[in-house]
Parts: C-alpha cells; structure tokens; sequence
C-alpha cells in the first residue's frame, strides 16, 4: 500500500511538473464587446475612475489605484470570496482608446483584463479581454471559455446600467 502512494504521489508530481513547464508559453483570451449611446470621453471617465470600480464591475469589493492612471501604476483589487492578491500594474493607457491591468496569477502565471474603445456611428464600442499567460492558461481552458464570457457579459450590463444611471448621465453633462 505505501509503495503504491508513493508511486501516485511521484506520479502526480511528474504531471504538477509537467503542466508548469510545458504551461509557461500557454495563453488563453476571451473578448467580448458591447456598444454604448456615449462619448469615447464619457466611458473612459467612468473606466478610469478605478475607486467605483466596485460600483459596477461584478464581485469588486474594492478598487483602490496608487499614483495616477498612467503606465506603471498600482491597482489593489480586492474580489469578493478570494483573499487580497498582489497589486495589479497598468500598463497600455491610451486616453482615451484604452488600457490593461495584470498581475501575478498562479503558477508563475500573468492574469489581467483589457479594455478597449472605439467610437462608432452610434456612440462608442468597448472591448472587455481577459487574458492569462502561463500554465494557469491551460487551467482556465478546462474551466471553460463560456464562463469567462458569461462574466464578461454580465460586467458589460452592469457597466451599461451604471452608465445610464440618472447620477452618471447627470455628471456626464456638466
């Protein structure tokens, strides 16, 4: 009986070994887009204001940025049910067209969101990417890609909610 535990234990650390080395080049992208009856200027205001992330980005208890809304920059995110992890870094801000965040995922991984406007005939495209580089890439593709975009979905109606809210549409003006 010990002889066969210590063989699934060897077994199970060849394939933990396997999955980290193999993983380190493994990426894994879900997009999904929504327009929106605004400015370019109008949805980046409210994008950019990381403090009312909570206000609207599903399961943000709460989104803190040091420094200003420039590359390099620190974000502390705190998600609900999931202990404080490092600080995400900004990094791509384009104002008004767009920025990503990323941070250390796990096993040597980098996990982080994009954002992405255009402005269209109607108002303004937003692109919402989630990306993970590294062996956590292959995890995430096992978790599947329809629950990625099912949050995805979900952020952008309650981004599109909050957007259309008395007080935003109100502050938007001024």
């Amino acid at each position: 009986m010990l002889k066969k535990v210590a063989l699934l234990l060897i077994l199970l650390g060849l394939a933990f070994g396997a999955l980290v080395l193999l993983g380190q080049k493994s990426s894994f992208t879900v997009q999904s887009t929504r327009q929106y009856p605004l400015t370019q200027a109008q949805v980046w205001r409210v994008l950019t204001n990381v403090e009312r992330w909570p206000d609207w980005w599903p399961g943000a208890e709460r989104a803190e940025l040091s420094g200003s809304f420039a590359n390099g920059s620190t974000i502390r995110l705190t998600l609900k049910g999931l202990p404080d992890a490092s600080p995400a870094r900004l990094g791509r801000v384009e104002s008004p067209h767009g920025f990503l965040w990323s941070r250390a995922g796990v096993l040597s991984s980098q996990a982080g969101t994009a954002f992405r406007l255009e402005a269209v005939n109607s108002g303004v495209q937003l692109r919402i990417e989630n990306f993970i580089y590294g062996p956590q890439a292959i995890l995430a593709r096992i978790t599947g890609e329809e629950a990625f975009r099912k949050y995805q979905l979900k952020l952008l109606a309650n981004l599109d909610r909050y957007l259309h809210s008395k007080r935003i549409a109100r502050r938007e003006k001024d």
